[in-house]
């Protein structure tokens, strides 16, 4: 019992021991904030304080700040009004100055804008007239081509243009109608049943000649040339292949080297345009092989053409040599006739020769022998009163030919002029 009454005793006594130094601490912390509190009172009266000194002094400086500030706008607006002013009388100035030269430029591009439209309304009207022209001549161009196809479906009309143009060929081959080649002309050898009449006959050097008929198969052709379609146009194409093969094949049946005198074994096929014949042998390229084994050659104006130069320069050379042999001829026969002149000019000389002697013979004797007589007359008073005077003689005789005529010989003319040495000697 003893022992748990101070157990309990000494565990109130800490209790109460606890307790006082709970309140004890709490007085002092009570005390310290007690303190705290006015420090920070204290603190908030100085701020107050601190608050208001500074709005005094921001109202101060607002004050002095807006009438400085309006201060300086009134002079900052005085003087932009000033500038404004000064830079409103440069302006004007100046727009007025650039205004002048641009109107002066606007008046004077006005003027070559109504230049322009008048030269634009000028060509407008001659370009109207010329594309009016020219839709009038497609119109005739359309219209003649419609002709031109109509004309070469027609097989005369087709037959005369090819006829016409192998003879241009051959003009502008340089040969001569009638002198190097003949047209239409008909032969006839072992009856009636051998006739012909080959378009042109031309006429070779050597005496021999060449056969050209020409052949104008263009109705397949046409067709394909106006057909669109490329497989459509290829069965066309074959069947002008087809039909210059039957006019070959044809034409080698005329057998025209026994018809013509002097023809070769070949004809010539002539075909009016270089497309007809290079559309047939594209599409047949053994055509003109197969034609030349049956002695026909096909040929187009271009082929045709180089061929007839070749005969008009052969023609050409062969007078060439002609007219030199004809040259030559007339030369010798020149030199026999100016030897023959020779001759008989030297004849002529000689006899002047003689003539002169004798003159100064004449001569010689009148001075030596009939005046001295006649002058006794005027001695006994029986002249005439005319002057019987001496006469001269003649020295100068003709010239002399140092040529020997020659038929066969060339001869050298004398280039001297020098009289001949010998003078005539005068009569005692």
């Amino acid at each position: 019992m003893g022992t748990t009454s101070v157990v309990i005793a000494v565990a109130i006594g800490l209790l109460v021991g606890a307790a006082s130094a709970a309140v004890v601490v709490h007085l002092r912390w009570a005390r310290r904030s007690a303190e705290e509190g006015a420090a920070l009172r204290e603190r908030v009266v100085s701020a107050e304080a601190a608050v208001r000194t500074d709005d005094q002094l921001l109202e101060a400086y607002r004050s002095v700040a807006g009438s400085t500030l309006q201060q300086q706008s009134e002079q900052l607006l005085e003087l932009a009004g000033a500038r404004y002013q000064t830079l409103e009388a440069t302006a004007l100035g100046h727009w007025q100055t650039q205004g002048a030269k641009v109107v002066q430029q606007l008046e004077h591009q006005a003027a070559q804008l109504r230049e322009l439209e008048a030269q634009r309304r000028s060509e407008s009207a001659v370009l109207t007239n010329a594309v009016q022209e020219l839709a009038r001549s497609s119109d005739q161009v359309r219209a003649e081509a419609r002709q031109l196809t109509g004309a070469l479906r027609d097989n005369s009309v087709r037959g005369t243009w090819g006829e016409v143009q192998l003879r241009r060929v051959l003009q502008q081959a340089g040969m001569e109608r009638h002198v190097d080649f003949l047209e239409q002309s008909g032969v006839t050898r072992g009856g009636a049943d051998r006739a012909g009449r080959p378009d042109v006959v031309v006429h070779l050097p050597d005496g021999r000649c060449v056969v050209i008929d020409a052949k104008a198969p263009l109705d397949r052709y046409l067709d394909a040339a106006n057909c669109d379609d490329d497989q459509a146009q290829l069965p066309l194409l074959a069947a002008h292949a087809k039909a210059v093969g039957a006019h070959a094949a044809a034409l080698s049946k005329r057998d025209y080297d026994s018809l013509v005198p002097g023809a070769l074994d070949l004809v010539v096929m002539f075909l009016p345009g270089d497309a007809y014949l290079a559309a047939a042998s594209n599409t047949q390229p053994s055509l003109v092989e197969d034609a030349w084994a049956k002695g026909v050659v096909l040929a187009s104006p271009s082929t045709l053409l180089g061929f007839l130069r070749g005969v008009a320069l052969g023609w050409r050379e062969q007078r060439v040599a002609e007219q030199a042999e004809e040259i030559a001829r007339t030369g010798r026969e020149l030199h026999e006739r100016l030897s023959t002149f020779a001759g008989h000019l030297d004849k002529v000389g000689g006899s002047l020769s003689r003539a002169v002697d004798s003159f100064n013979g004449a001569v010689g004797s009148l001075e030596a022998r009939v005046l001295p007589q006649a002058r006794r007359f005027e001695d006994l008073g029986a002249g005439s009163g005319r002057d019987l005077g001496a006469r001269s003689t003649v020295d100068a005789g003709p010239r002399r030919l140092n040529v020997v005529p020659s038929i066969t010989g060339d001869s050298t003319a004398d280039s001297s002029d020098d009289l001949r040495d010998s003078t005539p000697s005068t009569a005692s």
